[in-house]
């Protein structure tokens, strides 16, 4: 747990230097494409139920994929000092994939599996280049995310729904931005790589999923470790005070 101390430390370090500094102040809508570097777990339990349909039904008209990334989007603010800026947002990221088919039994089906984390981050960066209309630097980041797993067994999320794993997760992050733009408009780009500080079992995805053919996997190969990077893109809306730094 050292780097959520750390992370926090920065926190509030940098709100105790906006409040001696001039500081411009953003919201921020954003989107948000993330990808997960150590899927296996997931992958494991897809590609089983994707071979036994494959081999057992009598139809398979559509069958789960894993996509190469998630997306989402974001809201929040930063606060941008003298070579130096902090701030938060909440973020929503989520994939879904979908099986539909006829099974050896003639009965239709359909799956779907979502996978989503929602939550917030709280960052805080060094601009190692800072002008009024362009800055640059890397930074690090505290990230507290609910992350969950869902299954609808028909296409009314309403009903026949499980939700096989759903945990708070905890994340360090460091991050590099770019943000061009002057006063009352910047538009951010950045990239991420971000550690949790746990893993999470989806061994009851598997159970859920696969009943009545699910593998025995160990505890280590059902426990997801969402380690991830990716890229986001921001729009930042400010105030109306011109820098004069």
């Amino acid at each position: 747990m050292k780097l959520t101390g750390i992370a926090l430390l920065l926190f509030i370090i940098c709100i105790y230097n906006s409040a001696l500094s001039q500081d411009r102040k953003y919201l921020y809508p954003g989107m948000e494409f993330e990808s997960f570097l150590k899927p296996e777990p997931l992958n494991l339990i897809i590609d089983d139920y994707n071979e036994f349909h494959s081999k057992n039904d009598l139809n398979t008209s559509h069958s789960f994929i894993i996509p190469d990334y998630t997306q989402g989007f974001s809201v929040g603010t930063k606060i941008h000092v003298r070579f130096s800026e902090f701030g938060g947002n909440v973020h929503f990221n989520s994939f879904s994939t979908a099986s539909q088919g006829t099974a050896s039994d003639g009965t239709e089906y359909y799956n779907k599996i979502i996978v989503s984390h929602n939550g917030f981050l709280i960052f805080y960066r060094i601009l190692i280049i800072n002008t009024n209309y362009f800055r640059t630097g890397s930074g690090v980041g505290f990230k507290v995310e609910q992350l969950k797993t869902k299954l609808n067994f028909t296409k009314d999320p309403s009903v026949n729904t499980m939700i096989p794993a759903n945990k708070a997760l905890m994340s360090g992050q460091i991050s590099y931005n770019i943000s061009v733009g002057g006063p009352k408009f910047n538009m951010d780009i950045g990239v991420f790589y971000q550690i949790p500080f746990w893993k999470i079992s989806v061994n009851g995805l598997n159970t859920s999923l696969n009943k009545d053919f699910a593998k025995d996997y160990s505890t280590e190969q059902m426990n997801f470790n969402a380690v991830s990077w990716g890229i986001n893109f921001c729009i930042g809306l400010g105030s109306k005070d011109n820098y004069d730094f």
